[in-house]
């Protein structure tokens, strides 16, 4: 991973946890202390057989009274729901050529957004099954695709969950998250939201770095980061490399690209090498090359008219890197380097 300038309490102590405890349920019942639910459905005017006898009936006492129901997402008041609040979401159509998963994480966007500006901070996702058995193959990993894309409403970028720890303040939107998964449609269901888990940390992880601002993520601060991140873990070896006159002979392309950080010692540029190995005999070896240009001004041909306003994520490569080793050691796979 190369960086220039031109999870938890556990990984950086002032920024609090990574992202919202993620749990995985069986029924509604089981999230006790939940404060909404959410319904991602593709037939917001049949709800599934598992919802609760008296949320169904909300769901078609609305669908009757408002004929715009199931467009966007709707907030319903009523006693039978965590919180009394449950939030219903449309897809949309599924079996058109041009319809794919994605129906699913637009309408869990929509409702995790809806479900924020409402106050919630302890979810309950549940997501239905197409109801044609010819798209269960096209949309199976449907709940996961609508976890992560309510997820990502929940993040809350770095510099905000600093700022917030310092002013003893929630870091968080939300505090925690269950995914229900009913045994009828997946049986695997710890599984689900395990990957889920992991998906999402890593996805956080590249948001914190490729997101934050020049400064605070400028090459010394991402290798703090990262060597916070893998600290407590022995899966992933990290290798830093600092040394201006190495860098030169070793890396004589990036020393040219960085020469004008160097000039400032907080902007002087790093090389990390990330390491992986997992358990078993070595069957496949991998190379992930990630860049870092935590601020491409455009050198002498420097941009203008707010053209530089997003340059700061010109370190998104370098970022997704980190997020894939993130990923590696929570998940462990086996024989691959």
């Amino acid at each position: 991973i190369i960086i220039t300038m031109s999870e938890s309490k556990r990984q950086r102590g002032d920024s609090g946890p990574l992202m919202p405890d993620v749990t995985c349920v069986r029924a509604v019942a089981e999230a006790a202390s939940a404060d909404a639910l959410i319904l991602v459905t593709p037939t917001p005017t049949q709800p599934p057989q598992w919802l609760d006898e008296g949320l169904k009936r909300a769901v078609g006492e609305a669908a009757s009274a408002d004929a715009a129901f199931g467009q966007g997402a709707t907030l319903l008041v009523n006693g039978a729901a965590p919180g009394s609040r449950l939030i219903v979401a449309a897809t949309g159509p599924l079996h058109r050529d041009y319809d794919d998963v994605r129906r699913y994480a637009d309408a869990a966007t929509a409702a995790m957004t809806r479900a924020r500006s409402a106050g919630a901070r302890n979810i309950v996702l549940a997501a239905a099954p197409p109801t044609a058995g010819p798209l269960l193959s096209q949309y199976s990993q449907y709940l996961e695709v609508a976890a992560l894309a309510a997820l990502a409403v929940a993040y809350n970028p770095l510099e905000n969950r600093e700022h917030a720890a310092k002013s003893g303040k929630p870091t968080l939107f939300i505090d925690r998250f269950a995914i229900l998964a009913p045994k009828e449609t997946h049986p695997d269901g710890a599984a689900v939201v395990q990957r889920v888990l992991c998906t999402e940390e890593a996805r956080v992880v590249c948001r914190d770095i490729g997101g934050a601002d020049p400064e605070r993520m400028s090459a010394i601060p991402i290798v703090e980061y990262i060597s916070s991140l893998f600290r407590e873990t022995s899966a992933v070896k990290v290798h830093v490399e600092a040394d201006p006159d190495r860098i030169q002979e070793k890396y004589p392309l990036l020393a040219a690209v960085a020469r004008s950080s160097l000039h400032v010692p907080r902007h002087a540029p790093r090389v990390v090498t990330l390491d992986y190995s997992g358990e078993g005999e070595i069957k496949r070896t991998l190379f992930f090359i990630g860049k870092g240009i935590t601020y491409d001004t455009g050198g002498a041909d420097i941009k203008y008219g707010g053209n530089m306003a997003g340059m700061h994520r010109d370190k998104v490569g370098a970022a997704v890197v980190v997020g894939l080793f993130r990923y590696l050691s929570r998940t462990l796979p086996k024989n691959v380097r």
